[in-house]
């Protein structure tokens, strides 16, 4: 899918830049957070859209889960085991439902392992708009993976009102829409 406007493609591009060609030995432990580093400006990253605690807001390195979610689609495509892995609050339209990986430095970071018996490299590269991320490594048997979104459920919401001193009487505005 496409990745957005300038500061989200920007930010996106300098994930691919980190983990392009990284190589996973066997028994090691990749960790987006460690690799990446924590997300400035003096490493080039910008303000774009992010989700944090149910919002969108600007934030500096916003859109960075992208590459993220990707690598984790991958990761179980490539049936590698997952250490680590939080799903976003709201679903994300670039993957399936339920096949994202959040990240937020300091706080939740996207891990896996390489529990295979030679090394994977990560190649990750944008192109016309467009992120890539491909898994290389060694095929050792003929099993294929196929990943299924299923909703088990859903779940009412309800409406919480607060009291905004700023507004005019019967003027609102709503900060978090169900989801």
């Amino acid at each position: 899918n496409g990745l957005g406007g300038y500061n989200r493609v920007t930010n996106i591009t300098l994930v691919c830049q980190t983990i392009n060609g990284y190589v996973l030995s066997p028994g090691e432990t990749f960790s987006y957070n460690n690799c990446l580093g924590k997300r400035t400006t003096a490493k080039g990253y910008l303000s774009a859209g992010a989700y944090s605690s149910g919002l969108e807001v600007q934030q500096i390195g916003g859109g960075i889960c992208q590459g993220s979610s990707t690598l984790y689609y991958c990761v179980l495509l490539s049936n590698l085991k997952v250490v680590e892995r939080s799903n976003h609050m709201f679903s994300v339209a670039y993957l399936p439902l339920g096949m994202d990986a959040t990240v937020d430095w300091g706080n939740v970071d996207f891990k896996f392992k390489n529990d295979k018996e030679y090394p994977i490299k990560l190649v990750a590269f944008v192109e016309e708009k467009k992120l890539t991320v491909e898994i290389w490594g060694t095929k050792t048997d003929e099993n294929t993976i196929e990943l299924k979104s299923v909703c088990t459920g859903v779940f009412d919401y309800e409406a919480v009102e607060e009291l905004d001193e700023t507004k005019k009487p019967g003027e609102n505005e709503v900060s978090v829409t169900g989801h």
